[in-house]
């Protein structure tokens, strides 16, 4: 693991369980689009001014139920390396779109599971490369790009 990655590991606080349940009820090899089907309304964004991780975003994650993941990981343990670094990124923004123009297969490098809260709650979590899909608390979708330029430096 990178010195990088242990510095976001280390800012995002203790990183939450990622278990593997497997589900079969997705088709991740023909997904080439993050939550596919969920509803969005276009140009709406909010911006993350409190420069809060994702793990903090909608009420700290407690756990992440991984369902199924691209054959581009090399086992499980890479999965779990993958998903506590993007729930450990600040994003700028948050889109209530998908607000890139490429597509985000999930064959490779996917990872489909279910997000867990404090209060109770429980979403989607859907993840490829450096793109991202929540839902959060209420039910609302947001889509999250997490390339260097959408988040926020390190201090």
């Amino acid at each position: 693991m990178s010195l990088l990655a242990l510095i976001l590991l280390h800012l995002a606080g203790q990183n939450p369980p990622v278990r593997h349940l497997p589900r079969g009820d997705s088709t991740l090899g023909a997904t080439i689009a993050l939550c596919s089907g969920a509803p969005y309304i276009g140009g709406t964004s909010r911006a993350n001014d409190a420069r809060l991780s994702i793990s903090e975003l909608f009420g700290a994650v407690t756990e992440v139920d991984v369902h199924q993941f691209g054959a581009g990981f090399v086992d499980f343990a890479a999965v779990q390396t993958y998903v506590h670094r993007q729930l450990a990124q600040r994003p700028r923004t948050l889109y209530r779109y998908r607000a890139w123009a490429e597509a985000t297969p999930l064959a490779g490098s996917g990872v489909v599971g279910t997000i867990r809260f404090t209060a109770g709650s429980e979403g989607r979590l859907e993840a490829t490369g450096i793109h991202l899909c929540i839902e959060d608390t209420s039910g609302v979708y947001w889509w999250i790009r997490l390339a260097p330029s959408d988040l926020w430096p390190l201090q």
